[in-house]
């Protein structure tokens, strides 16, 4: 027989002896392997997700969708039952004034527009309502041009009802398909927006779904109307700004937005800025910031695991050679080789490791497809971990596996026949 036939037979032996001493040592091995494959479902379930969340903001927020660069107070970090809370010179609002004066003096520069949050609550038409605790934004004109946002029906707020305390309200596409048989019945309908009746006036353009779908339940009405009817004493606003031609720098369109706020804030020389300014691509990398940090845990919760299971299975498979000293002297007495019993008790631990992963790793792609599902982000399978993650298995289970080997190995077939 050739030289690489006797080693496909001995390794095809090894392979043999290997699963039927797993067999063998089933329970031990399943308790292994379940721990590993505990720790590669949390791992990869939120590695999933925090994959498909990511992939869902890069495309989304790091897109063209919305303005390119948005202007809030720093009181507008600071929130209490979803309201925020300004204090001091430095954390006072945006004010509704300075948020109007800013938008006519940018108007040199580029488009700009202001919202401002006014109150949760429920929408409801005849018999059917929404679900509870909407957002309702109070708007200035123009902002759904700077927003980027279109119209599918009707039409945007005139002049004379964003000035005059109008009750009219633009909706999201997807509440005008819960509250109305068809999106275009929406038009002219009166509907309850809380306790307060709006007329709908426009229906805008369905957008791609992210997390939920909230993005198309948007529910715009005029500021000056909303502060009225919903009883808000003061708003902080929100600036959004959008160049006017594509090749205007983003860099350009910052200079001159800081400039302007400074101005309608009233601000020294001396005085820093009061107001945070962030682009689309400044909140991508913030929220991807975050999301890493997620991952890195997720990471140190599947190490943390592998670890344990490694020395679990280190010292399952020492009890194991423990336990078959006659039988590893019985195979070196008749011819066996030292690498073959190395080889094989390797193979026991790099399958225990290696079947606990495969199962974990499947098991966490599918919960965290579940859980990307539940919170309307594109399902997207994370291969790189995926393939990490089992080669990392490997590399546990010739760790694990090592020490008992060359142990095995290591025994001298006269010691290991007289052992009792």
């Amino acid at each position: 027989m050739s030289y690489w036939k006797r080693k496909i037979a001995r390794s095809v032996e090894n392979v043999r002896l290997a699963l039927a001493a797993i067999w063998v040592s089933r329970v031990r091995a399943f308790l292994t392997m379940l721990i590993i494959s505990i720790g590669l479902l949390a791992l990869m379930g939120m590695l999933t997700v925090v994959n498909a969340v990511s992939y869902t903001i890069e495309s989304e927020i790091g897109g063209e969708q919305g303005a390119a660069l948005e202007i809030t107070s720093w009181a507008a970090n600071i929130r209490i039952n979803g309201r925020p809370v300004g204090n001091g010179e430095d954390y006072s609002y945006i004010t509704r004034w300075q948020a109007e004066r800013f938008c006519k003096d940018f108007s040199t520069f580029g488009n700009a527009a202001y919202e401002t949050w006014l109150t949760s609550t429920q929408l409801k038409y005849r018999d059917k309502k929404s679900r509870p605790s909407l957002a309702v934004t109070g708007i200035s004109d123009n902002y759904l041009l700077t927003n980027n946002e279109t119209l599918a029906y009707g039409r945007d707020f005139s002049a004379q009802e964003i000035h005059n305390v109008a009750d009219v309200v633009i909706i999201g596409s997807s509440l005008a398909k819960q509250l109305f048989d068809k999106e275009s019945q929406a038009l002219g309908k009166r509907l309850m927006v809380g306790s307060a009746p709006f007329t709908v006036v426009g229906v805008l353009s369905s957008k791609s779904s992210s997390f939920g779908g909230a993005q198309n339940e948007n529910v715009y009405v005029p500021l000056l109307t909303g502060l009225t009817r919903f009883s808000v004493p003061d708003a902080d606003c929100r600036v959004m700004v959008n160049p006017r031609a594509s090749t205007t720098s983003l860099s350009s369109i910052r200079a001159d937005a800081e400039m302007v706020m400074r101005r309608a804030r009233g601000l020294r020389p001396i005085q820093r800025n009061t107001f945070n300014m962030l682009t689309n691509d400044e909140l991508t990398k913030m929220i991807l910031g975050s999301l890493a940090s997620v991952g890195m845990a997720a990471i140190l919760i599947g190490l943390i695991t592998l670890v344990g299971s490694a020395i679990a299975l280190m010292n399952i498979m020492l009890a194991s050679v423990t336990e078959r000293t006659r039988e590893i002297g019985t195979r070196k007495a008749i011819g066996a080789y030292s690498s073959t019993i190395r080889g094989q008790f390797l193979l026991e631990a790099i399958f225990i490791t290696v079947f606990g992963g495969i199962v974990g790793i499947l098991l966490g792609i599918i919960a965290g497809r579940g859980a990307a599902g539940a919170m309307g982000v594109s399902f997207t399978i994370p291969w790189t971990w995926a393939i990490g993650s089992l080669i990392l298995c490997i590399v546990v289970g010739v760790f694990a596996g090592y020490l008992p080997a060359s142990r095995a190995a290591g025994l001298d077939p006269i010691d290991a026949l007289r052992y009792e």
